[in-house]
């Protein structure tokens, strides 16, 4: 799980697979450092500990401010099918 931490506020992220979390995490890189994240290949942006910041751990337990992302597995499956039905009709 993703921790910043500072002597006044500890914010953690849980992500699931598929729920958008690259979004989230090019967002918090981009918070945490000011920059945008510009790498393509590994390290992911999912890979928080390898930013190299000494506020960004990985963590085990829970912030003061902890923000959990799901997505429904409903509306998952069906966005899965139909990337696939629009993949297969474009060939």
């Amino acid at each position: 799980m993703f921790l910043f931490s500072d002597d006044e506020h500890s914010f953690s992220v849980c992500t699931c697979a598929k729920c958008g979390s690259t979004s989230l995490f090019v967002a918090l890189y981009k918070l945490v450092s000011g920059s945008d994240y510009d790498r393509h290949g590994p390290p992911w942006v999912h890979n928080f500990v390898a930013w190299n910041f000494p506020n960004v751990t990985e963590s085990k337990y829970a912030g003061k401010l902890h923000l959990i992302m799901t997505r429904d597995p409903v509306e998952r499956y069906i966005s899965t099918l139909h990337s696939k039905v629009k993949c297969f009709s474009d060939h």
